[in-house]
């Protein structure tokens, strides 16, 4: 919740650091660890109140959160990590429908989700390292397809970057983030965006 907020910002020009309100942090990378303690959070939601960073509603939904969550995590990072096991999908999903972190219709979506993932894939990492597997790909976008988890146009465009590579060649997100990553490609990643439909001439 905390520091990802900021990300919502006009740009990132507009943070000055260090940050007073958040323990003096001296770059996004600091203040991120500091919020992502649910300790912390009066401090950061504050903050990004303040800033215009977050609504009303957000800023409340946020302070209500128990300083503890499910498994006994006491962070972003350690509840994410505890939630991504499948053995704890349920007490997760029963944590986040009792603080209002997720409406019934989706959640009734992810538990649907998880009980028939391509491949018996239990949490976002091994369905990505299923889903990027080649021979894997036709069944992962049927799947997405049919849960609604992508549109035509976009399985559309998805296919043809498999069909024709991407810029530098690459295949799937790892590779594409990777080589579009190292500054030197970005004209290229920019233009290769364009033709696949993935942006338009402004946006790039």
């Amino acid at each position: 919740f905390g520091f990802s907020l900021l990300a919502t910002a006009s740009s990132p020009f507009d943070i000055t650091f260090p940050i007073p309100e958040l323990a003096n942090c001296q770059d996004e990378a600091e203040c991120r660890a500091f919020c992502d303690d649910f300790a912390n959070k009066d401090a950061c939601i504050g903050f990004a109140q303040q800033h215009g960073l977050a609504t009303d509603e957000q800023a409340e939904q946020i302070r209500d959160l128990p300083e503890v969550g499910p498994g006994g995590c006491q962070s972003e990072t350690e509840c994410r990590a505890y939630c991504e096991d499948p053995g704890n999908t349920e007490e997760c999903l029963d944590f986040a429908e009792e603080h209002g972190l997720i409406g019934q219709e989706e959640l009734e979506r992810i538990r649907e989700l998880t009980e028939d993932a391509p491949g018996g894939c239990r949490n976002p990492e091994e369905c990505r390292v299923y889903c990027e597997d080649p021979e894997n790909q036709d069944e992962c976008f049927e799947f997405a397809e049919e849960h609604g988890l992508i549109s035509p146009e976009e399985l559309e465009r998805a296919r043809a970057l498999l069909q024709g590579g991407g810029p530098g060649g690459c295949k799937n997100e790892t590779e594409c983030r990777a080589y579009c990553g190292d500054p030197n490609n970005v004209e290229e990643c920019l233009d290769s965006a364009v033709e696949l439909g993935f942006l338009n001439k402004e946006e790039a």
